[in-house]
């Protein structure tokens, strides 16, 4: 079968939570031959590459890497990783990120609805637990206006490259997200949400609030 979608996660030196990330993404409830993991990797020095080839290893669906030799920033990895995406759709959800079993069937549904071009949102919220990250609710402080989301997020890759891809001036990263979301609203496509589960995203940043690829 040939695959639909690809998603994109984005990594430097996280091995340990990107390997509960890539553990929620073998876990989805889609066809493992309609989607593929590309991890966007900026160089990573420490055991990425171990985490990567274990779960390329273990996963049913396809599991690869995409990595830049020197740092490049996470905008110019996850750039790298749309260039050799092989699905028609792209979906996005950080390393400190995790995806319900439903999340890449939902974006899926939500793109075969709308064939004309979508980005397609899902909710995020934050979780304290790499053990049971699920086991969480949601509050006002979780509510997220941006019309595009790297945490939990689609558009079809054409629409990507017609956008222009992300800004890679945004070195090492921080709001090429919400950049390349307003260049895709500016090409008239509309946002939708997704009838998923919350992706959860970690709240244990060793380096300090969204700065864990440093």
């Amino acid at each position: 079968m040939t695959c639909a979608i690809s998603v994109i996660t984005a990594t430097r030196n996280r091995a340990p939570v990107l390997a509960r990330c890539l553990e929620a993404l073998e876990r989805q409830t889609l066809d493992p031959s309609r989607y593929e993991v590309v991890v966007a990797d900026d160089a990573s020095t420490d055991e990425t590459p171990s985490v990567v080839d274990a779960a390329t290893r273990r996963a049913r669906c396809a599991i690869r890497c995409s990595r830049v030799d020197r740092r490049a920033g996470v905008p110019a990895a996850r750039n790298a990783a749309i260039r050799a995406a092989r699905g028609e759709i792209v979906a996005f959800v950080d390393d400190d990120s995790f995806a319900p079993a439903g999340f890449l069937a939902a974006h899926l549904a939500a793109h075969e609805a709308h064939p004309e071009g979508i980005v397609c949102r899902g909710p995020v919220i934050v979780t304290q637990s790499l053990d049971r990250p699920f086991d969480v609710r949601g509050g006002v402080l979780d509510i997220s206006t941006a019309y595009f989301d790297t945490d939990n997020g689609s558009v079809r890759r054409a629409d990507v490259l017609r956008a222009g891809l992300f800004d890679e001036t945004f070195f090492p990263y921080g709001w090429e997200g919400l950049d390349l979301g307003l260049r895709l609203r500016r090409l008239g496509l509309r946002r939708v949400y997704a009838a998923t589960r919350p992706c959860t995203i970690t709240g244990r940043r060793p380096c300090g609030a969204r700065s864990t690829r440093c």
